[in-house]
């Protein structure tokens, strides 16, 4: 990558930086200020915002709006950015935006865990990538991967990373990474993936998955509320349209074409154990 293209996200990491954060501040405050500079009398300064003539201006909604004016910046100047980079840098670049949000998360918890929808943001940027380019990035520093799902799963972390994949290629699901993994490993996960396919092609799904898993069976699927069916409501599968489900995709055989790819995938791995 050449040095224009290294450095695009850097606004994004200084919007953070004590110096930036207090000059937004004092900004927002100067706004309220009078022409000799006072305070006036109608107005009341408080940490979390301004009171003038009784209605509330909050500082957290100006520093957010800053923000978005300026991730609105970096998402569109990566668009610019990856139409003039070689095919054969893409993984650099990749790995320059991965590096970049990681170092932000890490460094700027604390601001991040009082300002939720920027990492709302994040998310939804990780997800821009992966439909848009096919670019998955991951926000936090990998750790050891030890499962403790009742699912109880037996394979390797990479191998469940090609299951995503294939998955969000195949058009089940659009989850981000961090989502799908934790909702199949973890047992006090409170996360749930929602399917964008048909209840029959979702159950059909998680059948074939099951063979990589020693206890992924109906009980506790449906136990575990992790699995929510297409809708505009979040409803988890039950046992009724579970097996409901089931009959349905017997009956439809072509349906399973949007599976094939994720058949394959696990009886490869299925022989593998063998």
């Amino acid at each position: 990558m050449n040095k224009r293209q290294d450095l695009f996200l850097k606004p994004l990491e200084n919007f953070f930086t004590s110096p930036n954060l207090e000059t937004l501040k004092n900004q927002f405050y100067e706004d309220f200020l009078d022409e000799i500079g006072s305070v006036p009398g109608n107005c009341l300064f408080i940490d979390e915002g301004v009171w003038r003539n009784d209605e509330f201006f909050p500082l957290k909604s100006h520093i957010l709006g800053e923000y978005y004016k300026v991730f609105s910046y970096i998402r569109d100047n990566f668009d610019t950015t990856i139409l003039s980079t070689p095919t054969e840098d893409i993984p650099k670049l990749s790995k320059y935006v991965e590096t970049s949000f990681r170092y932000i998360v890490t460094t700027y918890q604390s601001f991040l865990d009082d300002y939720p929808e920027v990492t709302r943001s994040f998310k939804s940027f990780k997800q821009y990538l992966l439909r848009r380019y096919s670019i998955t990035i991951t926000l936090k520093q990998n750790s050891k991967f030890t499962p403790d799902s009742n699912f109880g799963y037996i394979g390797t972390l990479p191998n469940l990373k090609k299951l995503y994949r294939l998955s969000v290629n195949s058009g089940i699901f659009d989850t981000d990474i961090d989502t799908f993994i934790e909702v199949l490993t973890k047992e006090n996960s409170t996360s749930y993936i929602k399917f964008k396919t048909s209840t029959p092609i979702m159950v059909g799904y998680l059948e074939i998955i099951s063979r990589l898993f020693r206890n992924m069976d109906i009980r506790n699927i449906v136990s575990s509320r992790k699995f929510v069916t297409r809708s505009d409501d979040e409803v988890f599968i039950t046992s009724e349209n579970y097996y409901t489900a089931t009959t349905r995709l017997k009956k439809k055989p072509e349906e399973k074409k949007m599976l094939e790819n994720i058949l394959q995938f696990v009886d490869l791995q299925t022989l593998k154990k063998k």
